[in-house]
């Protein structure tokens, strides 16, 4: 619980301990599937952009190679992606979800959806939608200034 004077507290105090028990929330809630976040992260990458390599993923994630590949490798190890040489150029992979992977999607839609769901319990729509557009607008401020360009979102 917040102490009343919490309104004068910087803004990234919320956001670190949203992150913090967001990320434990999720990780509770897949380990059940033998998944962690950034695993989850994944799957949902190569959902939305199949075919990209992991050096991709990993600029999409922004996570270094160590990361994603120790990530990665579980996933590919039990089936849910795979590797498939660009027939363009020889020397990437490409990442793919596999049909094993795609039958996992609808239990981690779940737990994400019940994530969001506890994230917005008790805040009016007015709310989040200023929350949202905050959020976004910081979001593109950092990302801008970390990588010298603009955020797509």
């Amino acid at each position: 619980m917040m102490s009343s004077g919490s309104r004068n507290q910087s803004p990234m105090l919320f956001i670190s301990l949203i992150e913090k028990y967001l990320n434990y929330f999720i990780n509770q809630e897949v380990a059940p599937l033998n998944f962690n976040r950034v695993q989850v992260e994944i799957l949902g990458t190569l959902h939305f952009h199949p075919g990209i390599t992991q050096n991709e993923l990993g600029h999409y994630l922004l996570l270094d190679k160590i990361a994603v590949t120790k990530n990665l490798k579980p996933l590919l190890d039990r089936g849910y992606v795979q590797k498939v040489r660009d027939q363009e150029d020889r020397r990437f992979k490409k990442l793919y979800i596999t049909s094993r992977g795609y039958s996992i999607g609808g239990e981690i839609k779940k737990v994400l959806q019940r994530a969001n769901t506890v994230l917005l319990q008790d805040i009016t729509p007015c709310e989040q939608e200023q929350g949202q557009t905050f959020l976004q607008k910081a979001a593109r401020n950092i990302y801008r200034e970390v990588h010298d360009e603009e955020l797509k979102c």
